[in-house]
């Protein structure tokens, strides 16, 4: 069934200052959020270069039929520190990003780490980001849909796909 959470807060919000969250072999599906951030399935504002920890781990995780007036339809990565691995983000919507925004003031204060994932058929585009410079990174073995802003060249590496848009 479909959980509203209203008016911030999506499944699952992350706010870490000062510690590593891991999540693994798992689904995070059929979450709105109707505040003015977004982050559909995840929000994330974490840190970046903090001590004591690794920013969001994604691993293994399915996220899929969230949705945002927003950005970030099932991930927004705001000011933060979010890897991605193993891991399909598909069926998401939002105003801008469905599948993951990445959100940033500069490019130190943001990271995104992508591989062996499958990010397409997410509306109104796979990936986006807002401000500051592109700070997606590929780990390799990626499956990439559509782009907001100038995001694919980034996704090179050995085993990388863009473009596909029906995973």
């Amino acid at each position: 069934p479909r959980s509203t959470l209203f008016p911030y807060t999506t499944l699952f919000r992350s706010f870490n200052r000062y510690a590593s969250l891991n999540v693994s072999s798992s689904t995070i599906s059929g979450n709105q959020t109707l505040g003015p951030v977004g982050g559909g399935g995840i929000y994330n504002r974490t840190p970046f270069g903090f001590e004591g920890g690794e920013g969001v781990v994604l691993s293994g995780v399915t996220i899929t039929e969230n949705t945002t007036p927003y950005r970030g339809g099932g991930v927004l990565n705001r000011r933060g520190s979010l890897t991605i691995l193993s891991s399909t983000i598909t069926n998401n919507d939002a105003g801008e990003g469905g599948g993951v925004t990445s959100f940033t003031t500069s490019y130190l204060d943001t990271q995104t780490v992508v591989a062996r994932s499958i990010i397409s058929g997410n509306t109104p585009q796979d990936l986006s980001i807002t401000s500051g410079a592109n700070n997606f990174l590929s780990g390799g073995f990626n499956l990439i849909g559509t782009e907001f802003g100038i995001i694919l060249p980034k996704f090179n590496a050995i085993g990388d796909q863009t473009g596909v848009l029906d995973p």
